[in-house]
């Protein structure tokens, strides 16, 4: 069981805000606190349930999954009778940091900095990984579960800082590089997956529009959870899948009304066992009754 921690920011990295690796480590108690940047924490060996954010549930980690937590975010990483190794890592992204690279390159370097090739390459690099968290659209945290490729990568940094040389900054800068695209080519992969799982529930809806629709079993097939469906079917079309549905049925029941059919059939037509329970859900949507549609 231990814990190693490097003395960072250094000069010529002075956005590598921290990193770290606990082996074996059977509890952990970081308080609440936040960062600028990213903080990316990767499980090399074990498992135990983090608590993340007070006063939500943990969180489960196990070997080869990667949770970054997003610039700002206040959460803890809490955890008691469970062994765990892991790296933690923490880069800062963007403008806020600017004053502070200021103040970590020598005076010297910013008034000649197109002759510092420390500074030019971090500029490159810099703006490569700027662009690329730049397209991040993560709330608070994220996690990627089973990624191993990332583990080679975390371990060449901890080997670089062991050895600092001249060169070992620009290595260091080109693992962070392939650490952020990596997250960012997972993310697009879980972006067009969610795509496919939402196009599937509102094509199901469309085809089922005047049936009753267990929602919750439809999220299940598409592989959601309730909760996560309802709020991404609305972030994608501007309504639930309540809401959606509803709007369907409704429009199936005028168009039966609107042909002068009756209470009774049109309650048989959209699926309702009962017809004073048709003209309730009609009334609630519409505010009349279907009889005076």
């Amino acid at each position: 069981m231990s814990r190693e921690q490097f003395e960072l920011p250094l000069p010529e990295m002075p956005r590598l805000s921290h990193f770290g690796f606990s082996d074996s480590m059977e509890k952990c108690n970081f308080g609440s606190h936040y960062h600028f940047g990213y903080e990316l924490i990767y499980v090399s060996r074990g498992s135990a349930d983090i608590e993340l954010f007070k006063g939500k549930p943990p969180v489960h980690l196990e070997e080869d999954d990667l949770c970054i937590v997003s610039p700002s975010a206040v959460h803890e990483f809490i955890y008691d009778h469970q062994v765990l190794s892991f790296y933690w890592m923490g880069f800062q992204t963007g403008l806020k940091i600017a004053v502070s690279e200021g103040h970590m390159i020598p005076p010297y370097q910013l008034l000649r900095r197109e002759k510092s090739k420390t500074v030019q390459f971090q500029e490159i690099y810099n703006n490569e990984i700027d662009g690329i968290v730049g397209e991040f659209n993560i709330e608070d945290f994220h996690i990627f579960r089973k990624a191993p490729g990332f583990l080679p990568l975390f371990e060449s940094i901890k080997k670089e800082l062991h050895w600092i040389d001249p060169y070992s900054s620009q290595i260091i800068y080109q693992k962070i590089l392939e650490i952020f695209i990596r997250i960012a080519r997972l993310l697009q992969s879980e972006v067009r997956s969610e795509n496919k799982g939402i196009a599937y529930v509102r094509n199901y809806i469309e085809a089922h529009c005047r049936e009753s629709i267990n929602l919750g079993e439809l999220s299940c097939r598409a592989g959601y959870s309730q909760e996560h469906l309802s709020r991404y079917f609305k972030d994608t079309f501007g309504k639930t899948p309540k809401q959606y549905h509803n709007e369907k049925r409704l429009n199936a029941a005028r168009q039966f009304l609107t042909a002068r059919g009756s209470v009774q059939d049109a309650a048989v037509y959209c699926g309702f066992n009962s017809s004073s329970y048709f003209s309730s859900w009609f009334r609630g949507l519409t505010g009349t009754s279907p009889k005076n549609y």
